[in-house]
């Protein structure tokens, strides 16, 4: 049998969440898939480590969504700034979609010390343009023509007509949209 040193990595354990593991240096490497069952278990398994890392503060909600794809771009944004955090339920959610609401959303999860340079962090407006150097060539985001707003998206289907559609025949039907719709104003276009 193979010994694991524990000198140079330290486990933590979040009760329920999963576990984040610490180097040497001090960078949090959040680690997947992993279920702890109980708080004396963790406490047990860190103690049982000889880690002098202390248990972490409580994990709080900084921020609910509804679909996969946003939770992750959230959680890409708050890793690349440094900031450690944890996508609750959303394993769950990736399995059933359906859940989502029944769950409350996928929740994004930092610790408390870490809960204001979050917050800092998805609060960032949305660029304007980019530069040549940053992606290769100059690019400006589409904004809304009505409000000029930047927070906007493409819709590919009429949500309403095709879930309607699939209560009705208990089949999917998708109407097709391929608009742009602003989410400030409401307004929506077709781009020419």
């Amino acid at each position: 049998m193979r010994s694991v040193k524990t000198e140079r990595i330290c486990v933590c354990a979040f009760p329920g969440q999963g576990l984040l593991t610490k180097d040497s240096a001090g960078s949090g490497i959040p680690s997947y898939g992993v279920f702890w069952p109980s708080n004396a278990w963790a406490t047990t398994f860190i103690q049982e480590s000889r880690c002098d890392f202390k248990m972490p503060t409580e994990l709080i909600t900084l921020q609910q969504f509804r679909d996969v794809p946003e939770a992750l771009l959230a959680k890409g944004k708050l890793e690349s700034a440094g900031i450690a955090c944890v996508l609750a339920d959303g394993n769950l959610v990736r399995m059933d979609w359906l859940l989502s609401n029944a769950v409350g959303g996928i929740r994004l999860q930092v610790h408390q010390q870490d809960a204001a340079s979050a917050r800092a962090v998805l609060d960032e407006p949305i660029p304007t343009e980019f530069s040549e150097e940053e992606v290769g060539e100059s690019y400006a985001q589409p904004r809304c023509p009505r409000c000029y707003s930047l927070d906007i998206g493409f819709e590919k289907i009429d949500r309403f007509w095709t879930f309607g559609l699939w209560l009705l025949l208990s089949f999917p039907i998708p109407v097709r949209k391929n608009s742009w719709k602003c989410y400030t104003c409401g307004s929506e276009w077709v781009e020419e």
